[in-house]
């Protein structure tokens, strides 16, 4: 409801005047497993586990309330019903874009920017976030997407970005690198 709305004051319509939607929708997640190969950090703690990329639900996982999970894309393709639980603080929803080296951009992401940039003149490490952001510059295909600096200042999350940036890490496991921009 709340990006129907979005798009919609955007003006993202199609000749039709339907909305145009023409990203794909996944989402990433991390599962806590004491055997995973990643290790994040939530308050400074570190949880090993793994992430998993798919579809976001609530699932009860045998008793309620219902948990966060994702649904694994390449498990329901093959016909595999699976849920997986996620730490709820991890979820990001790809923006539909990727990096100058292809590689796909979900919210909590880092990039680093090699060219300078717009905001503070220089290279420098930013977040990418989702949620209400009106900028002057802002073009309608950014979805929701923007990015942060470390400094708190923000800007659009545009093609522009994808061309000048590339994924260096996500704020669970390399917190530092945003400290190391400030």
């Amino acid at each position: 409801r709340q990006t129907l709305r979005r798009l919609q004051r955007n003006g993202d319509k199609n000749d039709k005047g339907g909305i145009n939607m023409n990203r794909k929708i996944l989402f990433r997640g991390f599962s806590p497993d004491e055997t995973g190969e990643k290790t994040i950090y939530i308050e400074g703690n570190p949880i090993k586990g793994n992430w998993v990329y798919g579809w976001y639900c609530m699932y009860p996982f045998g008793g309620w309330p219902c948990k966060d999970a994702i649904i694994p894309t390449d498990k329901a393709l093959n016909g595999e019903h699976c849920f997986v639980k996620v730490i709820p603080e991890t979820v990001g929803q790809y923006t539909g874009k990727a990096d100058k080296r292809g590689q796909k951009i979900f919210e909590g992401d880092i990039h680093y920017e090699t060219e300078k940039s717009p905001i503070s003149g220089k290279c420098e490490y930013q977040e990418i976030k989702h949620g209400d952001f009106l900028d002057f510059w802002s073009i309608v295909d950014s979805y929701g997407f923007y990015r942060v600096t470390s400094r708190g200042e923000c800007a659009a999350f545009d093609e522009y970005t994808t061309e000048w940036a590339r994924i260096v890490g996500n704020v669970y496991e390399n917190p530092e690198l945003m400290e190391e921009s400030a």
